[in-house]
């Protein structure tokens, strides 16, 4: 992703975490990269993993976090992890997400 893309998005998830939205955003995202688009039935599917895999995710990171009140070393630690699992996912996101025009 480029600066200016990634400048975008976090503007954008900034606001979208303000009103609420930001898993609806990220689902959105998620549906334009999926090509051929999927059925109707095949969407609600997708939706229910993708919330699904968002709700674990959030429910074990409250559950993992040390009880102190402030972030501890190992509390950030594990939001890295996270991190890195997560982004080593963006390349092939980033690159379903790629529109070409013309054939081979």
């Amino acid at each position: 992703m480029t600066p200016e893309m990634r400048k975008v998005h976090d503007d954008l998830a900034k606001i979208a975490v303000d009103n609420g939205k930001l898993m609806e955003v990220g689902w959105y995202g998620l549906l334009t990269v999926i090509d051929p688009p999927p059925s109707a039935g095949y969407i609600n599917d997708l939706k229910l993993a993708y919330y699904g895999g968002a709700q674990h995710l959030f429910a074990s990171m409250v559950a993992f976090f040390d009880e102190d009140k402030e972030p501890t070393q190992r509390d950030l630690e594990r939001m890295e992890k996270i991190f890195q699992e997560l982004k080593a996912m963006e390349p092939e996101l980033v690159l379903r997400g790629i529109k070409t025009q013309g054939s081979a």
